[in-house]
């Protein structure tokens, strides 16, 4: 079935969201549609010469979340202690208040929002997001069009990419609420992801001299990482893959849900009604038809798999295939992937080059909760910086 699902128009995945995530709610908006790396490095994990202990998953969102602040709005906002506590503090509580009001009925949800206490708390944090932005979003629209008309810089990050594409479509669009949306999707992904990395090569320290080797490699000659530089890094590449396809962010049996808008009959005569929500089982992610050993991690798996012809594409990590499901097939595939994979390259190339660390914890790497698989809040590195690192 995922194979007609997969690339059909008359299934969406917005109206999942509205349904099962209740977007449309108030406070719910943002599910809706590199100094700054190095100073939060600085500031988050240390430049401690010495051990210290650090919250791994806590400290990742805190760096991605000023990263991608600094990407996506530009300088204003993204030392702002205020509004980077508040995009981390709703996307928290966002997912949260989703779990709480899929409890009851769909069509009381609209009512019983206006009491819950946790969709009391995103409306407040959406209304204190909103107070900061919109003044740096009208003063970053004027800007634009003086730039328009010779008399300013083109400003480039994604606020000023959201209103050129609006303006050429004629459309409306709310801009607190575009980038809630954009910082909440990054933060959650890229931080969950480079946890699940970084614990990984704690249980496998053998694999951290290869991958510092690899980018030091693909550095050009003044030492600076290029988009070239990342696309050689292979055997990151190859590792990011492979714990995506061991512990995928958040569901691990049934993902891509989709919404019927009209009946579609299959081809092999299943009639799937309109108003049905639908979604792709990702066993082949851990089926030894496809992936020998499914459930050992394999750092060099798809590393040895883009040597083999027919397969140099398709084992990259921002490719989507059938037996790689992580960012969801086709033209429902995330579209945020490229700028992920790099972010995490990036990420996982500083923490490489510049620290030492060790899981102190004992705890899981994740959990299983009901149908999705949460990544460990708790777990605990020691990090010190080297010795010979000029961050």
């Amino acid at each position: 079935m995922a194979e007609h699902v997969k690339s059909d128009p008359r299934f969406s995945a917005d109206e999942v969201v509205k349904k099962s995530m209740a977007s449309t709610l108030p406070g719910f908006e943002g599910l809706r549609a590199t100094d700054a790396l190095t100073t939060m490095i600085r500031t988050k994990l240390s430049t401690n010469l010495k051990w210290h202990e650090v919250e791994l998953l806590a400290s990742l969102r805190d760096i991605v979340t000023q990263v991608s602040t600094r990407i996506f709005l530009g300088p204003e906002l993204c030392r702002d202690e205020e509004w980077l506590d508040n995009i981390q503090a709703y996307t928290n509580s966002v997912f949260h208040a989703v779990r709480v009001i899929r409890s009851w009925p769909e069509w009381s949800r609209p009512y019983v929002q206006w009491f819950l206490k946790d969709c009391r708390k995103i409306r407040q944090q959406v209304k204190r997001a909103e107070e900061m932005i919109e003044p740096i979003i009208a003063k970053r629209i004027e800007t634009t069009e003086r730039a328009k008309k010779g008399l300013a810089d083109m400003p480039i990050n994604a606020m000023t990419w959201i209103h050129q594409i609006a303006m050429s479509r004629n459309e409306k669009y709310h801009g607190a609420h575009a980038q809630l949306s954009l910082s909440m999707a990054s933060v959650y992904t890229t931080s969950d992801l480079t946890s699940n990395i970084i614990l990984q090569l704690c249980r496998h320290p053998e694999v951290i001299e290869p991958l510092f080797k690899e980018i030091r490699e693909v550095r050009d000659q003044d030492g600076k990482m290029s988009k070239t530089s990342l696309y050689q890094m292979k055997l990151a590449d190859s590792v990011m893959k492979e714990t995506q396809r061991l512990k995928p962010l958040g569901v691990r049996q049934v993902l891509t849900h989709r919404y019927a808008h009209e009946d579609v009959t299959l081809p092999d005569g299943t009639l799937i009604p309109r108003g049905a929500q639908v979604g792709v089982n990702m066993s082949r992610m851990w089926d030894p038809k496809y992936y020998p050993n499914p459930e050992e991690w394999q750092p060099d798996r798809f590393l040895k798999l883009r040597e083999e012809a027919g397969k140099e594409h398709s084992s990259q990590f921002v490719t989507t295939t059938m037996e790689s499901l992580g960012f969801g097939i086709r033209t429902h595939a995330c579209p945020g992937r490229f700028f992920a994979g790099n972010k995490v390259k990036i990420l996982l190339a500083h923490i490489l080059e510049h620290y030492e660390f060790e899981r102190v914890d004992s705890g899981p790497d994740a959990s299983p909760w009901y149908i999705e698989i949460v990544t460990n809040p708790k777990a605990k590195l020691r990090m010190r910086r080297k010795q010979a690192s000029a961050i």
